[in-house]
């Protein structure tokens, strides 16, 4: 919904890079964070992992249980994603 409805500054004010950026970034680390889905539950994408994840966690002085409660993942996956989309783009 977020990729689709946004507009550049909208997107910008809430992740505080352009949409190209994003785009650059996920190209780059894409293949690095990306999982397979088992028969137990559908993987996260990684471009859901590194926008409302990563980005706005980075981007802002939340707690690992806010953004996990934000985007309906637990307090282990947002601590988990953080740290694995970080030594990506490192």
């Amino acid at each position: 919904m977020v990729e689709a409805s946004f507009p550049d500054e909208l997107w910008h004010s809430n992740f505080t890079v352009t949409p190209g950026t994003f785009t650059r970034i996920l190209h780059e680390i894409g293949d690095e964070i990306s999982r397979q889905d088992t028969p137990m539950r559908k993987a996260v994408k990684p471009n859901r992992r590194l926008a409302i994840i990563a980005l706005y966690y980075l981007m802002s002085t939340a707690e690992y249980r806010t953004v996990g409660n934000l985007f309906g993942v637990s307090v282990a996956f947002a601590c988990a994603c953080i740290k694995e989309v970080c030594e990506a783009i490192n």
